[in-house]
C-alpha cells in the first residue's frame, strides 16, 4: 500500500459503506445533464448514439432479433434508467452507499459509450486529436468523455480500498 496517496477528488469513504461525492459542482452538473441527455435517448431506441447501450444481438435474424428486443430490450433499458436515476439521487443528496457507487459506475459508462459512439471511438488507442481547437464541437463531447472516465476511476478506486 502506498505511503502517500492524494484524495480522491470525486469521492471519500465515510465509513460502513457511506461514501461523501466530493466531486466539484460544477462537473456534478454537467454529469447530470449528460445523464438526463443520455436517459432521454434510451427512451427512443432508434436514436443515433445509443447502438453500444442496446447492442444488436442478431444482426443477420430481424426476427430473432424483434423477439430478444421484446423479452431483453425493456429490460436493459430499465436497467440503464435506474442507474442513471441512481446516480443522479447520488449527486442529489451528495452521498452514497457501495451500492449506489456500483449503480455510479454504470450510468458513467452509458454516457461514456454514447460518447465515445458519437466520437467514433472503437479501441482503447483512439484519442483526441491534441491540436482540437477548444471551439470544435466535438471538443465539448471529448470532454465529456473524458470527465465520465476520470470519474468512474475514482469511484472504482474508493471501492477497492
Amino acid at each position: 500500500m502506498p505511503l502517500f496517496r492524494p484524495p480522491n477528488p470525486v469521492v471519500r469513504a465515510d465509513g460502513d459503506d457511506t461514501y461523501e461525492i466530493v466531486l466539484d459542482p460544477r462537473y456534478r452538473a454537467i454529469l447530470d445533464d449528460a445523464l438526463e441527455g443520455v436517459g432521454s435517448l434510451l427512451d427512443d431506441p432508434d436514436q443515433p448514439g445509443i447502438e453500444r447501450l442496446l447492442p444488436t444481438t442478431y444482426p443477420d435474424d430481424p426476427e430473432r432479433e424483434a423477439g430478444y428486443r421484446l423479452l431483453a430490450g425493456e429490460e436493459l433499458r430499465t436497467s440503464h434508467q435506474a442507474a442513471i436515476e441512481t446516480l443522479r439521487e447520488v449527486f442529489g443528496s451528495g452521498s452514497a452507499s457501495g451500492e449506489q457507487l456500483w449503480a455510479a459506475i454504470r450510468a458513467l459508462n452509458s454516457i461514456r459509450l454514447v460518447t465515445g459512439t458519437l466520437l467514433g471511438i472503437e479501441t482503447e488507442d483512439d484519442e483526441p486529436d491534441p491540436d482540437l481547437d477548444p471551439d470544435e464541437p466535438a471538443y465539448g463531447i471529448w470532454a465529456l468523455y473524458d470527465l465520465s472516465m476520470v470519474v468512474q476511476h475514482h469511484i472504482i478506486r474508493v471501492l477497492e480500498e
